[in-house]
């Protein structure tokens, strides 16, 4: 429970930083479900995020359950893929995860880093997004996903490649978050409050209605510890100086 209020009250600030004038628009497509199903996913999301989201390919002999949970606080889907090599030999492959994108080749990269990508539809070449969400994409926050996770945006589509080496018997799974971040009112604002979105998600990653089990086969993410009243307190101030020196300097 303290976890999950503190998440929150981060949140809270997040939005009341980022969007002065915030009117976040939820997402229209709920989808929460378990799977052995190689996707998609999720078919839309929000005003034409996606052409199709969440498949799976080059599994190369491996078994997965999925799990997706929509966190409609957070406008996020989760995905929870877990991988298990049920033969009597190593695999070694390179998963791909993704789905095709709803800007129809129109993607501007807002952020590129090793745990996370930022997009959005940019039809008019002017640095501000058009008719679809921004698009935040968090994979990782440790070693483990800087060394096995590549991934790139490109035309149309956005996928992430998972470097997996599993022995017989082993089990292996990655967390995926998707963040849709879409404001009528401030869409220049909507960038830097996904990139918030995305921060969180890196620094505490959102394990709730995981159970223990699922939680220890998490290769990509850590689990961290959650902050004193008083830490967040600091931690708050910062994210309402970051939101002001961005707001200066687009004025």
């Amino acid at each position: 429970m303290k976890k999950k209020f503190l998440k929150g009250l981060v949140a809270s600030f997040v939005l009341a930083t980022a969007t002065a004038n915030a009117g976040l628009i939820g997402l229209n497509e709920i989808v929460n479900t378990n799977t052995t199903s190689t996707g998609p996913l999720v078919g839309d999301g929000l005003y034409d995020a996606f052409d199709g989201f969440g498949y799976l390919s080059n599994l190369n002999g491996l078994s997965v359950n999925r799990q997706v949970d929509t966190l409609e606080s957070d406008y996020t889907y989760r995905f929870f893929d877990q991988f298990t090599n049920n033969t009597q030999s190593s695999i070694n492959t390179v998963v791909r995860f993704g789905g095709n994108l709803g800007s129809d080749g129109r993607e501007n990269i807002y952020r590129s880093d090793s745990y996370s990508h930022i997009t959005f539809e940019d039809w008019n070449n002017d640095g501000i997004p058009d008719y679809d969400p921004v698009l935040a994409f968090t994979f990782g926050n440790n070693l483990w996903a800087e060394n096995n996770i590549t991934s790139l945006p490109t035309s149309n589509y956005f996928h992430i490649d998972i470097s997996l080496e599993l022995a017989a018997g082993e089990t292996a799974s990655i967390l995926f978050f998707s963040t849709l971040i879409r404001d009528d009112t401030n869409r220049s604002g909507d960038m830097l409050t996904a990139s918030l979105y995305a921060d969180s998600f890196i620094s505490n990653p959102d394990f709730s209605g995981l159970n223990s089990s699922q939680q220890s086969s998490i290769v990509n993410f850590n689990v961290t510890e959650v902050p004193e009243p008083s830490t967040l307190a600091v931690f708050a101030l910062g994210l309402v100086g970051l939101a002001s020196r961005k707001f200066k300097k687009k004025a």
